[in-house]
């Protein structure tokens, strides 16, 4: 399983937008981005994508884990954590990639091949009816 901590929408599963706390990926010039953009508008495996942490909930970054699970979390209490089963990705048209500076830790739900930036966050959402809360 993949993790992330997320907002819940009204229906308890993640909301869909473009912030750290949301099912999708930042973008925006000037800030923090999650993927490359080309010039001509396109994502490509290996360029980043929606951030993820294998393996355990545990393995998210205190930042981002809810206060409300002890152990150091220090994230947004109203937030949940969400799971993913990462063989679902390849119906979705992504891939996992675990990051190399943190295998264990850390990992990228990117594009399965090179798509247009709104293709692959289209199909960011359609996986948005697979994840599941895992904690609380």
């Amino acid at each position: 399983m993949v993790y992330r901590a997320m907002v819940a929408d009204s229906d308890g599963r993640p909301r869909v937008g473009k912030t750290a706390r949301e099912l999708g990926v930042r973008t925006q010039d000037g800030g923090v981005r999650d993927i490359e953009v080309s010039n001509e508008g396109f994502v490509a495996p290996g360029t980043g994508g929606l951030s993820v942490s294998p393996g355990s909930i545990w393995n998210l970054p205190h930042h981002r884990r809810p206060r409300g699970m002890g152990r150091g979390s220090t994230g947004h209490a109203s937030d949940k954590v969400f799971q993913l089963d990462p063989h679902l990705l390849r119906s979705h048209a992504l891939a996992l990639r675990l990051d190399k500076k943190a295998k264990e830790r850390h990992a990228f739900i990117e594009p399965a091949a090179e798509v247009p930036l709104d293709v692959y966050e289209n199909n960011l959402v359609t996986t948005r009816p697979e994840w599941t809360t895992a904690w609380p």
